[in-house]
């Protein structure tokens, strides 16, 4: 189900991107990590048993809608949830949302930005991910828009979010792709949109690769790396591995590209952060 890819320069990188059309990218400063939304991290970090996680999202989800006007005057219907959630999540709040991007370029910089070893990008066939989603729906995807996919999409996720009661019914194993109503700066500038587990109480990597009918090892114990890109297609999941190796040269050509910290973060702060660049990639930084 996955393929590995560990590239030797960045144009190797460049040569894999042009080929990807229709994918989404998320880029990872460290290659060893798994994909795992905020939500599930923050489970993990503190011990809270998945099997729960229903009854929290939506008293976070309730506490955050009920006190949001205090610090903001524009806030989305209440009925709204992905709205809702797309809105805690840009404001640091642990959600099921998975950040991934259309270009490979900005996945690409968040995954060298803060590397100090081999980082990845994670890139999922979007295609793929659809053709599933029709075939849970009954719904022939090759017919169909993208605003109508996101749309359909967006009604299975808001059935899916902040249940005030545990269901006994089986959650679809689906990750979909969705694009809230609102979308906010930054997630337009960074051509973002979100990965949607439908069944919260497993991991992500458990409910992606349920939904192609694997096992969860694929992923996790993908042994052997391959060089080659003939056969992306096959597969619905590529995690490119960019050794620590490239990062100034990819770094200085991405800011060629004006993708920066300056320009993904619009504001002072972003500004702020594009500073260390001028560390990070600084020609004396080799010499002793």
């Amino acid at each position: 189900m996955i393929k590995i890819i560990r590239v030797k320069s960045w144009r190797q990188a460049q040569e894999i991107a042009d080929k990807m059309i229709l994918w989404g990218f998320r880029g990872q400063e460290d290659s060893s990590w798994e994909l795992s939304t905020t939500l599930h991290r923050t489970a993990m970090a503190f011990n809270h048993p998945f099997k729960h996680l229903w009854h929290r999202e939506y008293w976070m989800l309730r506490q955050f809608q009920r006190r949001a006007h205090y610090y903001c005057t524009d806030t989305p219907d209440m009925e709204q949830k992905l709205d809702w959630l797309a809105l805690m999540q840009h404001y640091g709040a642990p959600t099921r949302l998975l950040d991934f991007s259309h270009s490979f370029y900005v996945a690409a910089y968040f995954a060298l930005e803060n590397a100090i070893k081999d980082a990845a990008i994670w890139a999922v066939n979007l295609l793929a991910l659809t053709k599933r989603s029709g075939q849970h729906s009954g719904v022939d995807t090759g017919k169909e828009n993208i605003d109508r996919t996101n749309q359909r999409h967006i009604q299975i996720v808001n059935e899916y979010i902040s249940k005030d009661r545990e269901e006994k019914t089986i959650k679809p194993q689906l990750a979909l792709q969705v694009e809230p109503e609102r979308l906010h700066e930054r997630l337009l500038i960074q051509q973002g949109f979100f990965l949607f587990p439908c069944d919260i109480g497993k991991n992500f990597e458990e409910v992606f690769t349920a939904a192609f009918k694997h096992e969860t090892s694929a992923i996790t114990k993908a042994g052997k790396l391959a060089s080659d890109d003939q056969d992306l297609y096959k597969h619905p999941l590529v995690k490119i591995i960019l050794p620590q190796k490239i990062r100034d040269e990819a770094i200085k050509n991405l800011m060629k590209m004006n993708i920066s910290a300056a320009t993904l973060f619009p504001g002072l702060d972003g500004f702020a952060k594009s500073m260390k660049y001028h560390i990070s990639t600084c020609p004396m930084k080799n010499n002793n």
